[in-house]
């Protein structure tokens, strides 16, 4: 380079840009002219249509949102999509930012946050880095006019001091608001989080705010009422003429599915029309197909070669706003199927704290999923949809053991065309001061799933590939023959060794210690040589890692290589290790998997010497056994025996305020195969009845207390004011349905589970004085 020449950023980059609600016509200009003065080479968009040319010649769209009508074909070809804030960043640093923190996609939902940290412990730092980056956030190590906002627990520390003496327009938030977006996969309001005084931080009954919903509008429905609103523009060509373009250039297809009646057709005609488009009654011919139902002929020869696929809410929409949106953005902007999903046939599902177009838009999912949408609540519901968990519903359904999740189940289930497990904690997962409703529909389809099931690929006839694959094999036959010469030098076919397959078989926490996620651990070569995993372990009573992060990955590096994972759930242990017999929730919980008891020599010896005790010794502890009150070699004995199915058939009421809280309780109960009940005195309870003879009954029969079991009911309770107020209530309907209630402390339910027996001793039974 010689003396004085200057490197132009935007070197080798072809760009498009394309006008939006957010950044118009006449903002797209100076920006296009600022990477053109650069070095880029403007593409311009075609008149007819307002799109690009040809999509091969680019390299970079600049748009300030993801609706325009090429952006899907722009990702599958390898194209950065970003917004104008990657031009200005760009200039700033004097060399091209990276694309992703600057795109329009709305599943990056950190996209426009700049976080700095206010003194917060390291493991919380990397955690909230590495989730910030990988969702389109940006980290500074500095406060800068450029953040958004500043983490810390405590809003006395001088970068928070200089950000509101400076009017640094920045957010200081509590580390638990990213948490709670990592969980849900979405972005919530920061307003229960930020200082001064957060409202999570404040104590007493709280009760979020009804808060609505910015994605819903036009998508609550996929059939809309009426007719849509735009009056007809005036005959003069003026600006208000000159914008309506959301179909320009653009040949629609109404297909008959629709059902349309004529007038209401005309109507449309002429709305397509003055918005730049033409109706056309050939599929073959369309630019857009707009239909009700995801089959018939037409619908899968318009998806089948990626034709824009819509249906008429979508249609209402972008004639109400004379904008053209993505038809796959929003789930109901797209045709619905006719029948429903498999899998929700049985489904009767409620909602609760959802209100507005929330409540209209999860009532139409749930009907178009083929589940019942009831208004009310019984106890034969199977699901509770709720926005927060502060509502008589709720109540009920703790009560009544129905599956309690937020709408993102409903909304992803639909998007993926499947019925979804509930166990993933993003449903299942309640801020405890926000409310739901305000990220309501966000999701989009998983057009995979819908390629899949309502457009596969014409597979040729059986005879024709037959004839193809054999041409194939023979055409590969020297291919094969190098191959399998490959495969069998030592190391396999690339690099020496085969790809790892462990990779995401490291969990991050043992959820005794840092409950904090760690950074992305990086490829390294002793990772690729992790061995296969032989034994889950879980530590419990055992403080060595709490408040020392580095600590804790190392040693689970290290048991790592030794082919030892540690898990945080109960049901996956193989080895159990704490220093004595403890009454933990998870040493209980993890007795009726049977494993391998063993205190913490064990890990000590691992993490000294690198090697695993073979045939470890039980975990001995005498004090413990004769202060519970059984052997622990003969209760795991039993474990074995009863292979989780100790409370099998059981169904057992645990009050709210029992000592340890009542998914302390729910967790045992439910891992020894019982059903557990929140009970909080509801009227109109149908208690299930155990059978005395049940064919059904395996070894577990003989350490589930004999006959009389059969006729009891037990309420698990402590002795809190609020808790023997509902004994008598408790009793009252067990014996109208002619069995006998028992009203006990946790300690009953601690021994059946501790000693893998169900037994009886008098001094468990609650009374009212």
């Amino acid at each position: 380079m010689e003396d004085g020449d200057v490197t132009q950023i935007f070197e080798g980059v072809a760009f498009a840009a394309i006008p939006s609600e957010q950044c118009d016509a006449d903002e797209v200009t100076p920006i296009a002219d600022t990477i053109r003065a650069d070095g880029g080479q403007h593409i311009p968009l075609r008149d007819s249509d307002n799109q690009i040319p040809n999509l091969a010649e680019v390299s970079h769209i600049v748009s300030a949102s993801i609706d325009f009508p090429q952006y899907n074909d722009a990702v599958e070809r390898g194209i950065h999509v970003v917004k104008p804030s990657w031009v200005q960043a760009s200039l700033r640093k004097r060399k091209m930012a990276g694309p992703r923190q600057h795109s329009p996609d709305p599943s990056q939902f950190f996209q426009d946050v700049t976080v700095t940290f206010a003194e917060l412990p390291e493991g919380d730092k990397d955690a909230i880095h590495a989730g910030v980056i990988a969702l389109g956030g940006v980290y500074s190590g500095v406060l800068s006019k450029l953040c958004t906002h500043v983490v810390t627990t405590d809003e006395e520390h001088a970068k928070c001091i200089t950000a509101r003496e400076k009017k640094v327009n920045c957010k200081i938030v509590l580390p638990q608001w990213f948490d709670d977006c990592f969980r849900l996969g979405k972005k919530i309001s920061e307003r229960p989080y930020t200082f001064p005084n957060p409202p999570l931080l404040q104590y007493g009954e709280y009760k979020p705010p009804t808060s609505d919903s910015l994605h819903l509008e036009g998508a609550t429905t996929d059939v809309p009422d009426g007719e849509p609103t735009t009056s007809m523009p005036p005959n003069s060509p003026t600006d208000q003429r000159r914008n309506l373009n959301a179909f320009q250039g653009r040949q629609v297809r109404l297909s008959p599915d629709l059902e349309l009646h004529q007038h209401l057709r005309n109507t449309l005609k002429g709305l397509v029309e003055y918005g730049g488009g033409t109706l056309c009654d050939n599929v073959e011919e369309c630019d857009i197909y707009v239909g009700r139902y995801r089959d018939g002929e037409e619908y899968k020869s318009a998806a089948r070669v990626q034709k824009e696929v819509a249906n008429l809410a979508w249609l209402y929409h972008a004639i109400n706003h004379n904008k053209y949106t993505n038809p796959l953005s929003k789930l109901l902007h797209y045709p619905v199927p006719r029948h429903g999903i498999k899998g929700f046939e049985n489904m009767r599902i409620s909602i609760s704290n959802y209100n507005g177009d929330a409540r209209v838009y999860l009532e139409n999912l749930i009907t178009l999923c083929g589940a019942e949408f009831t208004k009310t609540m019984k106890q034969d519901n199977t699901h509770l949809i709720t926005a927060h968990q502060h509502s008589e519903k709720v109540e009920a359904a703790q009560e009544w053991n129905i599956h309690i999740i937020n709408a993102s189940w409903i909304e992803d289930c639909y998007a993926q065309c499947t019925p979804l497990s509930l166990t993933n904690q993003k449903y299942t997962h309640f801020p405890p001061k926000s409310h739901l409703g305000e990220v309501c529909g966000q999701a989009t389809l998983n057009m995979k799933k819908v390629e899949q099931l309502y457009f596969p690929k014409i597979r040729p006839s059986p005879q024709k590939q037959q004839l193809a694959a054999g041409k194939k094999i023979h055409d590969s036959a020297p291919d094969i023959a190098l191959y399998e010469k490959e495969r069998k030098r030592k190391g396999g076919v690339t690099h020496g060794g085969r790809r790892s397959s462990h990779m995401d078989e490291i969990d991050l926490s043992d959820g005794e210690t840092q409950p904090a996620k760690a950074k992305k651990a990086k490829h390294t070569q002793a990772q690729a040589n992790f061995p296969e995993v032989k034994y889950k372990l879980m530590v419990t009573g055992d403080e060595r890692w709490v408040g020392k992060p580095k600590e804790e990955d190392a040693a689970k590096t290290t048991l790592r290589m030794l082919g030892v994972q540690l898990v945080t759930d109960p049901k996956d242990v193989d080895i159990l290790v704490a220093p004595k017999i403890l009454r933990t929730r998870k040493f209980v919980a993890a007795l009726a998997c049977a494993p391998t008891v063993v205190d913490t020599k064990y890990l000590d010896t691992a993490l000294k010497q690198r090697k695993l005790i073979e045939s470890p010794g039980l975990l001995y502890d005498r004090d413990g056994e004769e202060r519970m009150g059984f052997k622990l070699s003969e209760a795991l004995e039993r474990a074995q025996v009863n292979d989780r199915k100790l409370l099998r058939g059981w169904s057992i009421f645990v009050t709210r305020d029992v000592p340890g809280g009542f998914e302390t309780y729910k967790e045992i109960i439910t891992l020894n195969g019982g059903n557990a009940y929140l009970y909080s005195g509801r009227t109109g309870l149908v208690l299930p009845k155990r059978k005395r003879d049940d064919p059904d009954a395996g070894p577990e029969a003989q350490n589930q207390g004999g006959d009389e079991e059969s006729e009891l009911v037990y309420l698990v309770s402590g002795t809190s004011d609020p808790e023997m107020k509902l004994w008598k209530s408790f009793r009252s309907t067990v014996e109208k349905q002619h069995l006998k209630p028992r009203v006990v402390r946790n300690d009953w339910l601690l021994n059946a589970a501790m000693s893998q027996r169900v037994g009886w001793d008098e001094k468990w039974a609650l009374n009212e004085a």
